[in-house]
């Protein structure tokens, strides 16, 4: 038996009825992709010399692959398309909580003026010069006085080249503000009176009203405080936010 220097192969027996076996070892440059190449064929006499072997199975037939590669395994749960599926929904749902998590909300100074609003309409609005405003609850009241204001509505716009400007068109209606310190987001009693220039009232109602809070920045910035509306119809109504 002596060893040749040629291609590599090797030829090995693996069916158990066949007898001898021939092996021919060789060295060679694989490249970098090179790979072990495995045949099965029927042995036959070799000029490297020949050689009998007993009627059983040769360590020599182990299968290729159980020697140089390993056996595959399943997937892990983890990544089993089955289970992404199932998780889909609840990984979902962290997702957006982890985002709702990262999200900065920014609240501004911007306050909530915390009183009653009121409104006059026209024509009554014409000889009322202020009102007079006392809030009542939990068996204590709270005085206000409401300087009355011309109300106005935007009007024709005009343009000058890139300058644009809008007039200020009166409505005929007034308006006013009574700042109420301490005022409850729950009903309260209002007694309005309203005065003319010279002082003497002109109109005397008591109504129920109850303030709302206010959220200027929106609610995730919490309330500004409460307040309500007023308002004083033509024929002398009073009506009150809903």
């Amino acid at each position: 038996m002596r060893a040749a220097i040629t291609d590599s192969s090797v030829q090995v027996s693996r069916n158990p009825a066949w007898y001898g076996w021939s092996w021919t070892p060789t060295r060679s440059r694989p490249s970098r992709s090179a790979s072990v190449t495995w045949r099965s064929s029927r042995s036959r006499p070799s000029a490297s010399g020949d050689r009998n072997a007993p009627n059983h199975r040769s360590c020599m037939s182990i299968p290729p692959e159980s020697m140089f590669a390993r056996p595959r395994e399943p997937p892990p749960a983890a990544l089993r398309l089955t289970d992404v599926h199932r998780f889909r929904a609840p990984l979902a749902a962290l997702l957006l909580a982890c985002a709702a998590c990262s999200t900065t909300v920014e609240c501004t100074a911007i306050g909530t003026p915390v009183g009653v609003s009121l409104a006059v309409r026209a024509p009554l609005a014409a000889r009322a010069q202020e009102a007079d405003l006392e809030v009542c609850w939990d068996g204590s009241c709270r005085r206000a006085r409401a300087e009355l204001f011309p109300t106005t509505r935007a009007g024709e716009q005009t343009c000058s080249g890139d300058t644009c400007s809008v007039t200020a068109v009166p409505t005929g209606d007034k308006h006013g503000f009574g700042g109420v310190a301490g005022l409850p987001a729950r009903p309260v009693e209002v007694r309005l009176t309203l005065r003319d220039a010279q002082a003497k009232p002109l109109l005397e109602r008591t109504v129920r009203a109850t303030p709302k809070e206010r959220f200027p920045n929106g609610p995730q910035c919490g309330a500004g405080g409460p307040n309500t509306t007023v308002t004083v119809m033509p024929d002398g109504s009073v009506r009150t936010e809903t």
